[in-house]
């Protein structure tokens, strides 16, 4: 997240195209809560924080988009119980999430659909797509001004069927629409 701190996961990468910063992060699952990896993904997720804080501004045009392996809340999870204490939905991790959101992030998706159940990931083992038994983790975040120019955003379920592949991915694509 910058030169002086080279994470060798590399798991944040930003252009500027036609005057917007476009980041794209693909933030760690974190295992099991309680785990190394999951303090990892605490950890990266405050010093992700601490990047925005020390090298950009709120007012400026950003997107910052990407599997964030968080569900914000329980409208994004199918079954909140299940998953509930999971790394995926755990407390500690959407407090996290909540912080990256306060320095000035509007959840594109949700300001557009804001009582929508839709999901962008499914579980393979629990044969969840079938069932609709998702989570929506996979994001598009856009300063406040930024925000207000999407004209739609979608999760793109027809894609994660796959139709042409053997096996698709567990992840759903989310599309945003810029307009003017």
């Amino acid at each position: 997240m910058g030169v002086a701190d080279q994470d060798p996961q590399a798991r944040l990468i930003s252009a500027k195209i036609d005057g917007v910063r476009v980041m794209s992060a693909y933030f760690p699952a974190g295992r099991v809560v309680g785990s190394d990896d999951y303090a990892y993904k605490l950890d990266w997720m405050r010093r992700l924080r601490e990047h925005l804080d020390a090298a950009a501004s709120a007012a400026d045009d950003i997107v910052l988009a990407g599997d964030f392996n968080v569900a914000p809340d329980d409208r994004d999870v199918a079954n909140p119980d299940w998953w509930g204490g999971s790394v995926l939905c755990h407390e500690s991790a959407r407090k996290e999430l909540q912080r990256i959101r306060d320095w000035g992030f509007v959840d594109v998706f949700r300001r557009l659909h804001p009582e929508a159940k839709a999901y962008s990931w499914w579980d393979y083992k629990l044969r969840a797509f079938e069932k609709d038994d998702g989570l929506r983790i996979d994001h598009i975040f856009a300063t406040q001004t930024l925000a207000r120019r999407f004209a739609s955003a979608r999760i793109d379920r027809e894609e994660r069927q796959g139709s042409a592949v053997d096996k698709p991915s567990d992840h759903a694509p989310v599309i945003a629409e810029l307009s003017g």
